[in-house]
């Protein structure tokens, strides 16, 4: 019965993202335009307000850094999207239940960065873990598309890769070939 449920979790959070990126497919459409960066993180500026963004810059010299404890990387994208590729060392989780196993012995006031493809599932979860207490929790803007569009590292078991999946041919536009 509980795996049903978290099926139907699963199910229902699939449509209801699909139906966003749908109608943000669509309004780019009718609008004549195509999807620009600009517009992509404006439009999750305004949806999750209370949601730091932190650049790819500042992600990497984090990451890089050997005086700050690394954050607790967690993507949300689907399992499709990352058996593609990853950030290294990071932990799959689609929704709010999954992230808090991955943070289950975490203290509340632990680093943790969101990432998904551009910043939309991210921020919302970013959202619900802040809403459940952490403290310091953070969205990689422009998710593991502005990450690579960087000419950062992305992986694939452990293994340096330059495929990343473009989630859809509207979104893959984001993404440079």
């Amino acid at each position: 019965m509980r795996r049903n449920e978290s099926t139907i979790r699963y199910i229902k959070h699939i449509i209801v993202w699909s139906a966003l990126l749908l109608y943000l497919g669509v309004a780019a459409v009718v609008q004549g335009t195509d999807l620009t960066w600009p517009q992509v993180l404006k439009e999750v500026r305004q949806k999750y307000p209370d949601v730091t963004q932190l650049s790819g810059a500042q992600l990497d010299s984090w990451l890089s850094s050997s005086k700050r404890s690394a954050p607790v990387l967690l993507d949300a994208r689907t399992s499709d999207e990352y058996n593609v590729s990853n950030l290294k060392g990071a932990h799959r989780a689609l929704s709010k239940e999954e992230a808090l196993k991955v943070l289950a012995k975490a203290p509340k006031d632990r680093s943790v960065v969101v990432y998904c493809s551009v910043g939309y599932r991210s921020s919302k979860l970013a959202s619900q873990l802040q809403k459940s207490g952490f403290t310091k929790v953070y969205n990689l803007e422009g998710g593991i598309f502005a990450w690579k569009n960087a000419g950062r590292t992305v992986y694939k078991n452990n293994q340096p890769t330059s495929a990343v999946h473009p989630y859809s041919k509207e979104w893959g536009v984001l993404l440079n070939r």
